[in-house]
């Protein structure tokens, strides 16, 4: 393509900007990257990058990191993300961007082993979700997405109390938002997201211990089912939601917290191989 076309062409910023979106959403992160890099710095007088391309310049890098097996190489990508993204932050605060850095330190925690270390990471990942959900819910049709996020990181770290009529209220509430968003927008994110409530609430409860458990695990079974097919969800969409429990299963195991016990845990793998069925080998 490039050859086929003028060399001022391929320079100018909302052209390598495209290029960069272009070879993102094929899962094609370090074209991606580079394209989007070139568009940022880009010093032409004709096209500026946009701010937008900033934000999937940093994007990309977290995913390029969550995708690599390389750890040290996951760990550069993630710093050099935080970077642009504090940056970005300076110039303005949106939702979007602070559950970009959430998502950042939250791959960071994922890369690390010690356990002081990814407890740090993981509430730095908290705290950027909970500010973007604070600036979610002066809209019209707040989006969950970094409640979610917010939630599933407190309960690993311990930080919801059993019984807190306060937790039970925003989890209520995350759920009825959800759904909201999916009988409007028809999301299958938003779909999921009803069944990943629901599951921090199993959580939460301490469902998971009780000698019973195997109905509430066959319950999420079910409702992750039918977020797919409601959703219509593809096998990437599917292995996402396989992914997130992963998370949840490798912090709680390597953190070794109170509230993680080895029923809780098989629990969770009991899920997690239900759901893999249907996803991405």
């Amino acid at each position: 393509m490039q050859k086929q076309s003028s060399a001022e062409w391929f320079k100018q910023a909302n052209v390598q900007e495209r290029l960069g979106k272009f070879y993102g959403n094929f899962g094609q992160f370090s074209e991606a990257i580079r394209y989007y890099l070139d568009a940022i710095h880009n010093e032409g007088d004709e096209e500026k990058p946009t701010l937008r391309a900033v934000e999937q310049f940093i994007n990309f890098k977290v995913r390029a990191a969550k995708k690599g097996a390389d750890k040290k190489l996951g760990s550069t990508l993630l710093v050099e993300a935080i970077e642009y993204g504090e940056h970005l932050l300076k110039i303005g605060e949106t939702s979007e961007r602070l559950s970009i850095m959430g998502s950042a330190y939250k791959r960071l925690a994922e890369l690390e082993e010690g356990k002081k270390q990814i407890t740090n990471w993981l509430k730095k990942a908290s705290g950027y979700y909970h500010r973007a959900e604070q600036r979610q819910q002066a809209l019209n049709t707040p989006d969950p997405y970094p409640m979610v996020n917010a939630l599933m990181i407190d309960v690993i770290l311990g930080e919801l109390k059993k019984g807190d009529a306060d937790v039970q209220s925003k989890l209520t509430k995350g759920q009825l938002m959800a759904q909201s968003r999916f009988m409007s927008y028809h999301h299958v994110w938003d779909a999921i997201m009803v069944a990943d409530f629901a599951l921090i609430q199993a959580y939460w409860s301490g469902s998971f211990e009780q000698t019973d458990r195997q109905k509430d695990v066959k319950s999420l079974i079910t409702q992750y089912h039918q977020a797919f097919m409601e959703g219509n969800a593809n096998a990437k969409e599917r292995d996402s939601s396989c992914k997130q429990l992963s998370f949840l299963i490798d912090m709680l195991e390597k953190l070794k917290s109170e509230s993680s016990s080895k029923k809780t845990i098989q629990a969770l793998k009991e899920i997690r191989k239900a759901l893999s069925s249907t996803a991405i080998g």
